[in-house]
């Protein structure tokens, strides 16, 4: 099942450097666009979007760009933006509400450092929340650098499959 191999990703993180598999494991259809995002002091300095079934053979030639300060796209997107000018050559991402295809996950933000909470006790609370039913079985977490993002895989189940829901004003 994609949850528990989406969470055993998330926990080996960052051991041998940045892996693309938690992001192919989140996004789960080879016909979308995943957005790529640098921050440099707050502002994002540069992007690009890869389409998914191609994501595994050029993430190598950005990787080393990737290793502080940047984040991808949860949700997936139906086409990039303007071609050759983003992160290694790349086309820019186009992340608007109207060119979204997927929702991948649902995540909640959890700034933990504000209450003086490590994100590791906060990860143990979470758990303890999931145990006693409270809320519903994580499907992984991120640190964020400030707390931690708690993720959830939506799924799109009337074919019985694991593809995420389509993106639509409605949802």
């Amino acid at each position: 099942m994609a949850t528990a191999a989406l969470s055993q990703f998330c926990e080996e993180y960052g051991r041998d450097g940045m892996s693309v598999d938690p992001i192919l494991l989140i996004h789960r259809q080879p016909d979308c666009y995943v957005t790529f995002h640098l921050i440099r002091d707050g502002d994002i300095v540069n992007d690009c979007a890869v389409k998914l079934s191609s994501l595994r053979d050029v993430f190598p030639e950005f990787r080393g760009e990737m290793e502080r300060d940047f984040y991808f796209s949860l949700n997936s997107f139906y086409r990039p933006g303007q071609q050759g000018c983003g992160i290694a050559g790349l086309p820019r991402a186009l992340r608007k509400a109207k060119t979204a295809r997927y929702l991948n996950v649902f995540f909640v933000d959890i700034d933990c450092y504000k209450l003086g909470i490590e994100s590791g006790t906060m990860a143990g609370h979470i758990l303890t929340m999931q145990d006693h039913g409270l809320i519903p079985p994580i499907s992984g977490m991120i640190r964020s650098g400030q707390g931690l993002w708690g993720l959830w895989l939506l799924v799109d189940q009337p074919d019985g499959t694991q593809r995420p829901p389509t993106a639509h004003s409605h949802r």
